[in-house]
């Protein structure tokens, strides 16, 4: 699998249907603080996986 973009990458993508679920999960949920915190920590995951340098040209390629 050749990654070049943030969007390729398996984890990210599975990260992104967590936080999904999470908002859902959560949504109706009264204690605003502990929300908050769950919903921004979900977020953080797939912000940090597409922080990771991603290859910019076709000569700098991930082939997994």
């Amino acid at each position: 699998m050749i990654i070049r973009r943030f969007e390729d990458i398996i984890a990210w993508q599975k990260a992104q249907d967590y936080a999904v679920d999470i908002y859902q999960s959560f949504g109706s949920l009264k204690d605003y603080g502990f929300k908050d915190q769950i919903c921004r920590a979900v977020v953080s995951i797939s912000n940090n996986i597409a922080s990771y340098p991603v290859p910019n040209s076709s000569l700098m390629t991930y082939d997994l």
